[in-house]
């Protein structure tokens, strides 16, 4: 499946650093522990956060923007890697680790060879997640969310 990274980096870089961490998760005998890789994921956003912002004067944390609108690369990193990271272990917390990997194969399934939007992502969470899950997901799109 493919998505556009161009507008949509946190639904491809995102998800492919959390599916690392997730990899981690399920092999432990690599030796790294997923609640601490998701501890140093979130210090290292919060770091950034507060570097830019003393730097700055402030940070857009939106993340359904086109690559072109981030002010420098480590925005785009952080905002689509990392926060995009963040965004899928918070999810798993809200639903549960079980469900959102149910969710992540059966958007899979129902999306391979095809590129695919935020919405088909929604949408497929919603459906088997059975939880209203959009005005969450875009208060983290949008910036709202405080970690």
């Amino acid at each position: 499946m493919g998505s556009d990274a161009y507008r949509f980096g946190w639904l491809d870089e995102g998800l492919t650093d959390y599916s690392c961490a997730v990899f981690y998760k399920a092999n432990e005998n690599y030796g790294v522990n997923y609640d601490a890789l998701m501890q140093s994921t979130m210090d290292n956003y919060h770091t950034f956060v507060d570097i830019y912002t003393k730097v700055l004067g402030n940070i857009d944390t939106s993340m359904n923007r086109n690559i072109a609108d981030y002010k420098s690369e480590a925005e785009y990193v952080y905002l689509t890697y990392v926060k995009g990271a963040l965004l899928f272990d918070n999810i798993s917390q809200v639903i549960g680790y079980n469900k959102l990997m149910k969710v992540l194969a059966t958007y899979f399934d129902k999306y391979k060879f095809t590129n695919v939007t935020p919405d088909n992502f929604i949408d497929t969470l919603e459906k088997v997640s059975k939880r209203e899950m959009r005005p969450y997901i875009n208060s983290w799109l949008e910036g709202k969310v405080k970690l």
